[in-house]
């Protein structure tokens, strides 16, 4: 029975050593206003770990005071932490004398604005990742169509597919075509430069040869024709008069301005035109008209 009694005194005892909360906190703030650094960081330390207060505005009063020490001893790194962690409770207050030193003053100061930036640049990209957001949503939901011009099929060189969205199908056309024409007119143009338009000047052991680059020529621009009058086939085939093309940033802006351009007011009558304006020289006083296009 002795030793269960030994043992309640003994806890009670501690109890009574460690105090409330609240003296331990004024124990601490007397510490701590007589520059007894060294004795109320463990002060303040206990209060903290594990936490046994509950008001906000004496939580946030340790950790400046904690934070005002660690800013005395040099220790810049830990003092912020505890400044931040008091600025995270009160965001807009501050520090000043005759409690806390200069020094405690100018890095809280600092801690402050370092919060504050970084409170605004986690902002300013909350902000920037919902207009991509916005944009991505748009471009989703957004149904464009470019007009087609029936013409366009008949144009040579794979205009037609081109128009129709058929890249690859384009860019064959074009190159064979290309190579037909190219073919035809450089044969014509070296026949021509050597023998004349007529071919009046060609000798009689060259004839052959120049009657086979002649038919060469043919063939190609024959070639040329045949890959045009197809390509215009295959376009009028695919032709839509309106294409569905996807969305994209540029073309969001291309729609913002022709929108901003139509609610811009156009003058067009004589009257809207036409601007009078009072004019006074050091003998007379007149008006003068200014005409506006």
């Amino acid at each position: 029975m002795r030793p269960a009694v030994i043992v309640l005194l003994c806890a009670l005892a501690g109890v009574a050593r460690a105090g409330t909360p609240q003296k331990d906190l004024e124990n601490a703030r007397d510490l701590f206003i007589h520059n007894d650094c060294d004795h109320a960081r463990g002060a303040l330390l206990s209060l903290l770990n594990p936490l046994r207060l509950s008001e906000s505005d004496q939580i946030f009063e340790v950790h400046t005071m904690l934070g005002a020490c660690y800013a005395e001893d040099g220790e810049i790194s830990l003092a912020k932490d505890e400044f931040e962690k008091a600025l995270q409770l009160k965001p807009h207050s501050s520090l000043g004398p005759p409690y806390y030193s200069s020094k405690a003053v100018r890095v809280f100061d600092d801690t402050k604005a370092d919060v504050e930036n970084r409170a605004k640049k986690d902002a300013e990209l909350r902000e920037l990742q919902a207009q991509r957001e916005r944009v991505e949503l748009a471009l989703k939901n957004l149904r464009v169509y470019r007009q087609n011009y029936y013409i366009l099929n008949f144009a040579p060189f794979g205009v037609g597919q081109y128009q129709n969205g058929q890249k690859l199908k384009a860019a064959l056309f074009a190159g064979g075509q290309i190579a037909a024409l190219g073919t035809s007119v450089g044969i014509w143009y070296y026949l021509v430069n050597k023998y004349g338009i007529r071919s009046t000047k060609v000798p009689l052991d060259e004839g052959p040869g120049v009657r086979r680059l002649q038919q060469v020529e043919i063939g190609a621009g024959l070639a040329f024709y045949g890959l045009w009058i197809y390509s215009a086939i295959d376009a009028l085939r695919h032709y839509e008069p309106q294409r569905r093309v996807a969305g994209d940033e540029e073309l969001l802006n291309e729609i913002k301005k022709e929108a901003t351009d139509k609610k811009k007011p156009t003058k067009s009558s004589f009257l809207q035109k036409l601007h009078l304006t009072p004019m006074a020289t050091q003998t007379s006083v007149g008006i003068g008209i200014g005409w506006e296009n």
